[in-house]
């Protein structure tokens, strides 16, 4: 494994002009970022709108989201409108103010960029960033700049601006386009083999795949330039 690497890297390093990053799950750990953002929305709801959590209770609540999401998946590319959409429908459910979306959306989003950074992240990137143009591509509504990034990175593309989410090819182009080089020119870097890693090699950019696991089994054909 660690010669296949090496050899991947030595042919692949002369060709990278650009290194793009996945952001949740590759520079920090979601899951627990988004339990304390709903969390603190929950939290304002009951101060704010107790007619919302008179109605649901903090699981219920959850539960309605996701089932939200699920049944809008054409939406999927901007959770952010997706959110705020859903933040609309308990609004009409429960007669709550109109301020539960707009409001309500921005304690959920700050707290959502509450993160915290994986054990050396900040110190790779500003190596990295001293040789090569970076940028992030993201599924989700992060922001690199909320969340403490945005003097590092050269640019950001989210599916919500591309109109488009992760594998699609159109998503990673907007990021090439952005670091004025060609796709072949870019290495992609992130979690998710299918949406991240795939994504990228199948879209004609070079792939690093991120994982926690100290032998990792990659599940594809096509493998990624770095694990």
């Amino acid at each position: 494994m660690r010669r296949q690497n090496s050899a991947r890297i030595a042919s692949c390093r002369h060709r990278i002009k650009c290194i793009t990053f996945d952001l949740d799950d590759t520079l920090w750990e979601c899951k627990p970022v988004i339990h304390r953002a709903e969390a603190k929305f929950y939290e304002w709801l009951g101060h704010h709108h107790p007619k919302v959590t008179r109605r649901y209770s903090y699981e219920a609540l959850i539960q309605s989201r996701i089932a939200y999401m699920q049944a809008n998946q054409h939406q999927a590319f901007d959770l952010t409108r997706l959110r705020k959409n859903w933040l609309a429908q308990i609004v009409a459910e429960t007669g709550a103010s109109s301020e539960v979306v707009e409001a309500g959306f921005q304690v959920f989003w700050k707290a959502r960029n509450q993160v915290d950074l994986f054990e050396g992240v900040r110190d790779t990137l500003q190596q990295l960033g001293s040789h090569f143009i970076l940028g992030s591509i993201t599924n989700g509504n992060a922001d690199i700049h909320q969340v403490g990034l945005g003097d590092i990175f050269d640019f950001s593309v989210t599916a919500a601006e591309a109109g488009v989410a992760k594998p699609e090819k159109a998503i990673f182009q907007r990021a090439a386009d952005k670091a004025d080089v060609a796709l072949n020119k870019v290495l992609h870097v992130g979690d998710d083999s299918d949406r991240d890693v795939i994504g990228a090699l199948h879209s004609g950019a070079m792939a690093a795949w991120v994982t926690p696991e100290e032998q990792p089994q990659w599940p594809h054909k096509d493998y990624p330039q770095l694990v």
